[in-house]
């Protein structure tokens, strides 16, 4: 409910895609609480997320390409298949966070609370 009017389907998009997912771009939720929303099956593309509160998240399937989580709270957040190709999780709060085949290609993950 939180996102609903932001978001455009790949349709809308004009990328034309086979499945009707939720795409946004270069949307900055930095300083916000999203807590325990449901995002999976999102698309983020460059958006941020800086010291934003996404503790209990679901982002089950999202992609979030390049997204900027930098002192994030996600703990307890659920990145079941997400893919975050290119995410800046510098100093981010992970701990209890379900990363379960979670594609983390070229993600910053330096000091990033992991426990």
């Amino acid at each position: 409910k939180f996102l609903k009017g932001l978001w455009k389907s790949e349709k809308e998009n004009g990328t034309n895609h086979k499945d009707d997912s939720k795409v946004l771009y270069n949307i900055d939720f930095s300083n916000s609480d999203l807590s325990g929303q449901d995002l999976s099956d999102f698309t983020f593309i460059n958006c941020k997320f800086y010291r934003t509160k996404l503790s209990g998240v679901n982002f089950t399937n999202a992609k979030l390409f390049k997204a900027d989580f930098r002192y994030a709270d996600l703990s307890g957040a659920d990145f079941r298949y997400a893919k975050l190709s290119g995410a800046d999780l510098y100093r981010a709060n992970l701990s209890g966070a379900y990363l379960y085949r979670a594609y983390l290609l070229e993600a910053d993950l330096r000091y990033a609370v992991l426990t």
